[in-house]
């Protein structure tokens, strides 16, 4: 009786332990789905911000000129008067 009660706790952690690696393996698999996906997402999301920067950045260089150059116009205006 001792000898098969032994030999099935023994089955039984060897099926468990299967199983835990199966579902480990599992997990670590979707993880790196997930973790690409993510990945992918960021990159797909980053071009139009991208693009959104650069065209706030050239808007706010042209208002800067045109800012200068209507200091410089005032700067002139008042001299001259």
């Amino acid at each position: 009786m001792r000898t098969s009660a032994a030999q099935a706790k023994c089955k039984l952690n060897e099926h468990f332990e299967s199983l835990r690696q199966c579902v480990n393996d599992a997990l670590c698999e979707r993880l790196e789905t997930l973790l690409q996906t993510v990945d992918n997402v960021t990159q797909e999301s980053l071009v139009p911000l991208d693009h959104c920067e650069q065209d706030i950045q050239n808007r706010v260089d042209i208002a800067k000129e045109i800012l200068d150059s209507g200091v410089f116009v005032v700067h002139n205006i008042c001299d001259c008067c």
